[in-house]
């Protein structure tokens, strides 16, 4: 593989010399950043998710929670109420606190990734030379999973009402967790492959 790598530079015009462990690294970076903006992407759907969990009332009346409302849908009507506007008998003040948790541990993970990203494009396309931003990438990547999982788990824990089910907000939480992780790990291994 190395020696097909060589031969295709040699056919440059202009010498270029990359070492087979460089190439590995730029398209493990690559690839970190790929699964960083996905990380990202699902972070922001999930917190803009209206379907964090899913209550059946009777077989034609649903509420459905989300972190910003709670909207009661029936067969031919749906209302929706802004979550800090809820009575007491919909959400209590420590499930309503909960939510504000868990809207914080998300926006945390939101910057974070953004962090990561932007230290991890500089690393690859601007600043070549400065490749201890892989670690700053990966870091960002890590604390942005944690703050991920906690999120999922004070709703799991403090918001979510026994006999409901979740929604798909909080399966994309769960998932843009696990992709920050594999995202700091890719973006570290990439800092170890390129040893010049």
């Amino acid at each position: 593989m190395v020696t097909k790598v060589n031969k295709l530079f040699d056919k440059l015009p202009f010498r270029v010399k990359l070492s087979y462990s460089a190439v590995m690294a730029n398209i493990i970076g690559l690839v970190g950043i790929g699964v960083s903006g996905v990380a990202l992407l699902f972070a922001i759907i999930a917190l803009a998710a209206e379907k964090w969990e899913i209550i059946e009332v009777t077989s034609t009346i649903d509420y459905e929670v989300g972190l910003w409302e709670i909207c009661s849908k029936g067969s031919a009507t749906e209302t929706c109420v802004d979550i800090d506007d809820v009575s007491a008998a919909l959400a209590t003040d420590e499930q309503k606190d909960s939510v504000k948790a868990c809207k914080a541990m998300i926006f945390l993970a939101i910057f974070g990734i953004t962090g990561a990203v932007v230290c991890a494009v500089l690393v690859m396309f601007v600043m070549k030379d400065q490749q201890m931003l892989l670690f700053a990438a990966g870091g960002l990547n890590f604390a942005s999973g944690l703050f991920l999982m906690i999120a999922m788990a004070v709703f799991a824990d403090k918001v979510k009402r026994s006999g409901s089910d979740f929604g798909y907000g909080f399966a994309l939480d769960i998932v843009a967790w696990l992709a920050a992780w594999a995202a700091g790990g890719i973006l570290i291994a990439a800092k170890f492959l390129n040893k010049e």
